[in-house]
């Protein structure tokens, strides 16, 4: 069980993306505030505001921000040397992926095209990094 006031944040400037990520999210049953930025402004602010996430879900294009340079922003912020991040994007060129694990991204996902494929990635995304290791579980 996830520690009361664990917040997910998801990076998604693509309100289709986000709804779909939403919806696979509450079916995998986490039980965790999911906080949606749709830009870097926003996410700083859910950063700054609340408990930190124990879990961060970006897209590797972020309107106003390079995705490797908020990614290695969130990683240098004190309190989320160790936080999950975990960048999931359909633009995943080799210079791109190599940037973000530079940057301090723990994994690079591509989304999948299909709802069914992209709920499961959602999941196996949900269930490998939402451990009791991470301080997200009671």
């Amino acid at each position: 069980m996830l520690k009361p006031g664990s917040r997910v944040l998801l990076i998604e400037d693509a309100d289709s993306d986000a709804s779909l990520f939403r919806r696979a999210y509450e079916k995998a049953g986490v039980h965790a505030e999911l906080v949606v930025a749709p830009d870097g402004a926003s996410a700083r602010a859910a950063l700054e505001s609340g408990l930190p996430p124990c879990l961060v879900v970006t897209d590797a294009r972020v309107p106003g921000d390079s995705g490797a340079d908020l990614v290695r922003e969130i990683r240098n912020r004190k309190g989320l040397e160790t936080t999950p991040i975990v960048v999931f994007s359909g633009a995943t060129y080799l210079g791109d992926v190599r940037a973000m694990y530079a940057a301090g991204a723990n994994s690079v996902v591509v989304k999948p095209v299909d709802f069914e494929q992209y709920q499961q990635a959602v999941g196996q995304i949900l269930q490998y990094w939402l451990c009791k290791d991470l301080g997200c579980w009671g």
